[in-house]
């Protein structure tokens, strides 16, 4: 996610929001370090989808 977003957020008044993304962002990196036999690919491409979702409906 670009710093330049989530700045953009902090001036929206929506600091909660950006520390939100900024966990949703990390969970994300977190399933990018499991055992990727263990996740199905499809539900990371979903997951992630969801949040560029987020992020735009935020926007």
């Amino acid at each position: 996610m670009p710093p330049l977003l989530i700045t953009k957020l902090m001036l929206k008044g929506s600091l909660s929001l950006a520390k939100v993304l900024l966990f949703n962002l990390g969970t994300l990196k977190k399933l990018r370090r499991m055992d990727p036999k263990r996740i199905i690919p499809e539900t990371k491409t979903k997951l992630y989808n969801s949040q560029i979702q987020a992020w735009y409906e935020i926007l």
